[in-house]
């Protein structure tokens, strides 16, 4: 493998684990059009997504599966974007993916602590606002290249 193709996909699983779903009120439009079944404890929106280079039109299969019983997102993947969480873990009142498995050449994480800063401000984990949308969190990878 080579270095290049393995820190593309460890970049991929860094953004999936704070963004598990790119684009989400793009996605939520999409669901719209596909179908919902329920599945060995899951529930699974799947539709078709369409990419074109201008000349070739491909589709692709997209789905999202939450777990019944927890709510919580199983699997997502579409165009350029996929993981499987599991092992969610209570951090600061929201759940956080323990494990997270994406790309390909696949690559799984584990995250092994999760650390509070001490001493913040109460509304510092409730994000800010930019354009009408609420921010979490804000994730920006920073290649060194020395």
């Amino acid at each position: 493998m080579k270095a290049t193709t393995f820190l593309n996909g460890c970049e991929k699983t860094a953004v999936a684990l704070f963004e598990p779903i790119p684009q989400l009120d793009q996605v939520r439009e999409q669901m719209k059009t596909g179908e919902v079944r329920s599945l060995a404890g899951n529930t699974y929106a799947s539709w078709m997504s369409f990419s074109t280079d201008g000349n070739i039109r491909k589709s692709i299969g997209c789905t999202v599966a939450l777990n019944d019983k927890t709510g919580l997102l199983f699997y997502g993947g579409c165009l350029g974007w996929g993981a499987l969480f599991k092992e969610y873990k209570d951090f600061h009142g929201r759940s956080v993916a323990g494990i997270l498995t994406a790309g390909s050449p696949e690559i799984t994480a584990t995250v092994s602590i999760l650390e509070g800063l001490k001493d913040v401000a109460p509304a510092f984990f409730e994000g800010c606002q930019a354009n009408g949308r609420r921010l979490l969190i804000l994730c920006t990878l920073l290649w060194s290249t020395s």
